[in-house]
């Protein structure tokens, strides 16, 4: 069995020093764990100001202290809003993290949803 965990992080992203895109603005990422039965995870969010049909990354980490790396590759739909179903984590993985990546713009920063982390039950 396995339970979900929240991990709230503040949106990062700040752009390379005396880039056009230093004064820009982050984009707001939020993102919902869904589980309509067990061991079936959904993650369910949206993109504001609007991002419709954009390209978005979902990224997820194997371990609390690991690499993020490009797990999904999708687009919002055409109310800037995304649902994805991610696995069940395999037995012995201990605790696997997601979060979404929305790419910087002309006037948007590179801007990160907070961190969901499904973990077995201890």
């Amino acid at each position: 069995m396995t339970v979900l965990v929240t991990v709230g992080l503040t949106p990062v992203g700040l752009p390379p020093a005396g880039s056009d895109a230093a004064n820009a603005e982050l984009r707001e990422v939020v993102v919902k764990p869904r589980e309509p039965r067990p061991d079936v995870f959904f993650l369910a969010g949206r993109v504001q100001p609007d991002y419709e049909r954009s390209a978005a990354i979902l990224q997820r980490r194997n371990c609390g202290d690991c690499a993020w790396f490009a797990f999904e590759r999708f687009r919002t739909d055409a109310h800037s809003r995304f649902r994805l179903r991610v696995p069940d984590p395999e037995t012995g993985e201990k605790l696997v993290c997601y979060r979404v990546k929305v790419a910087a713009s002309k006037s948007f920063s590179k801007s990160y949803s907070e961190t969901i982390c499904i973990g077995p039950i201890a």
